[in-house]
């Protein structure tokens, strides 16, 4: 299979697809029809009609409430579970014997599972404060929900149907004077913020010609930027909503920029001017704000999701391949410092990565990554690369990841569903 989310035009006018491989976008009754790429992944098209924004829901779609939690060990051996029967279970125990898969089998379901099996969600993300969950859905909706309930408590919806590539929640700040306000993406290159709370569009930006994949804030709140199709990156002003540079290419024999589409893109966590980039080009790509051009590159990871973060001087990618799919990065010089291995047990398939991420406010102690193939995720330890839980058999592929910020809270959105699990440190 393809490994890459591919995009298509059609017809005269502003119409694209987007979609991954592994069938994050299926066809089914309900939906449109799937082309095919000539490289054999499927593309959808948009969704005939359109819709307008709504009331805030009170009921969700689909919610199971579980009283099980994920449970950290410090130390012991990983334990794994298996796939429910609409949901993977997830349970970690000290001292029990892995298989040879790295693993034995003991399943824990997740505290809470939301969303609707009849679509995928490509971007999860907390809210600053952990009280929402956003989903950007391929049915071209972000569906947010209440991470302590499940409920879907508000839908903000486009007229274009096109499915949601990217979203983020503004980071908070004493100088914004809007709270909730989050930002999604298109394949069809649209940029809207939402007041989310009062259910509204309040901007709108078009990227001409461009499909974005990706959008990230800097830490302050100030700036934002974009990826996608054409190889740019795209910095804007937030108070303004105005487009201050582009960046593309890369200097003489030191860096190269990117020479195809862009995945990943995250703002450095405390320097004001850097960002980092990856792509199907098989390179991460690190952009100095104050150039026009990439500063510094890291060669062999091919991105296809949401799958490049950075901590301190680690920066952790994730590739769409068999082998050598979860590495460690030096963030000053671009060493490769580690390759996590992700064991495999007989007859099972490898995992290819579509999303990983450090856990946050917790010196970035574990790292998520999840994918298609063997359509599961697992939680390491950074410091010994070692297995300390996940789940596997998903009914299809993880796409996002993302922990909240106090790494309390794991949401995983894979088989159709969103999984939230609650992660507790146990002696």
């Amino acid at each position: 299979m393809d490994p890459r989310r591919t995009t298509a035009a059609s017809g005269g006018g502003r119409s694209s697809s987007f979609s991954s491989s592994s069938s994050p976008l299926s066809s089914s009754p309900s939906s449109p029809a799937v082309l095919r790429s000539p490289a054999g992944s499927p593309q959808v098209t948009r969704r005939e009609g359109g819709s307008s924004l709504g009331k805030p829901l009170s009921s969700p779609l689909s919610t199971k409430e579980k009283r099980a939690s994920l449970t950290i060990p410090k130390s012991g051996s990983p334990l794994l579970g298996t796939d429910l029967p609409s949901m993977g279970g997830l349970s970690l125990k000290s001292g029990e014997k892995a298989d040879a898969g790295g693993f034995s089998r003991r399943r824990l379901p997740a505290r809470l599972v939301l969303g609707d099996e009849k679509d995928d969600s490509y971007s999860i993300r907390f809210s600053p404060d952990a009280r929402f969950i956003a989903a950007g859905s391929s049915d071209g909706s972000v569906r947010v929900y209440s991470s302590l309930t499940g409920k879907l408590v508000y839908n903000l919806t486009s007229d274009d149907n096109l499915p949601i590539t990217c979203v983020r929640w503004r980071p908070e700040s004493l100088l914004q004077k809007n709270k909730n306000i989050l930002v999604s993406t298109n394949a069809d290159g649209a940029i809207r913020h939402w007041h989310v709370t009062s259910n509204k569009c309040i901007n709108t930006l078009n990227e001409d010609g461009n499909q974005i994949y990706c959008v990230d804030y800097r830490f302050d709140g100030d700036l934002f930027a974009t990826a996608g199709k054409d190889f740019k990156v795209r910095v804007y002003d937030e108070n303004k909503k105005a487009l201050l540079s582009t960046l593309s290419g890369g200097h003489g024999d030191v860096t190269a920029g990117h020479a195809s589409r862009v995945f990943s893109l995250k703002f450095h966590p405390t320097d004001q001017n850097i960002l980092l980039t990856g792509g199907w080009d098989n390179t991460i790509q690190l952009w100095d704000l104050r150039m026009d051009h990439a500063v510094r590159s890291i060669f062999g990871p091919h991105i296809c999701g949401d799958s490049v973060d950075i901590y301190n001087n680690l920066v952790i990618s994730g590739s769409w391949r068999q082998d050598k799919s979860l590495q460690l990065w030096d963030y000053g010089d671009g060493r490769l410092l580690d390759t996590i291995e992700w064991k495999v047990g007989l007859g099972e398939e490898p995992c290819l990565i579509y999303a990983t991420q450090f856990s946050k406010g917790n010196d970035a102690e574990y790292i998520v990554a999840g994918g298609s193939g063997s359509n599961e995720f697992r939680v390491f330890n950074r410091k010994t690369s070692q297995v300390v839980g996940g789940v596997w058999g998903l009914k299809r592929g993880v796409y996002a990841v993302d922990f909240s910020y106090d790494s309390k809270s794991l949401i995983v959105g894979g088989g159709g569903m969103l999984h939230l699990y609650e992660m507790h440190l146990v002696e």
